[in-house]
């Protein structure tokens, strides 16, 4: 196990939530609109958006900065597993992909469901950690991924 999965697995067991991003240099983050903004009131308000699992957040690092078409996803198929459902076209870029994982403290975080993924939190969050994450990380953490036909 690598130092970088024993310090996201460390997090995760103290009750952190998490924020990815491809910048290296938040030091505080500020609410804003949701971009997966659904039909959803959860997600319909500013606020600062992170999920109690790291292998989402790192699977949204994948796509950003890059002009990659098509359509993937994230499906919570096997218990306490994320299969990553991924054009094969992809592969080279989300190989190489890199960004950073932000530690956030739970205090000021909420969420409308208590089994969702994501939570948010209506004030600025300052981060506690920031840990370098590739996609290499989410298999790591136990995700899989599936190399779609377009």
């Amino acid at each position: 196990m690598t130092d970088t999965i024993s310090k996201i697995l460390k997090y995760e067991k103290e009750g952190c939530y998490f924020h990815a991003s491809p910048n290296p240099d938040i030091t505080v983050l500020e609410p804003r609109q949701a971009s997966d903004v659904t039909d959803e009131k959860f997600n319909s308000d500013l606020a600062v958006y992170a999920s109690n699992t790291s292998q989402t957040c790192i699977k949204g690092i994948v796509s950003a900065g890059h002009n990659l078409n098509g359509v993937w996803g994230i499906f919570p198929e096997k218990e306490n597993t994320l299969v990553a459902k991924i054009p094969k076209s992809w592969k080279s870029e989300v190989e190489k992909s890199t960004g950073f994982l932000y530690i956030l403290p739970s205090e000021s975080f909420t969420t409308d469901n208590p089994g969702n993924w994501q939570v948010k939190s209506n004030t600025s969050v300052k981060p506690i950690d920031k840990i370098p994450v590739t996609f290499n990380d989410f298999i790591a953490l136990g995700g899989e991924v599936i190399w779609t036909e377009e």
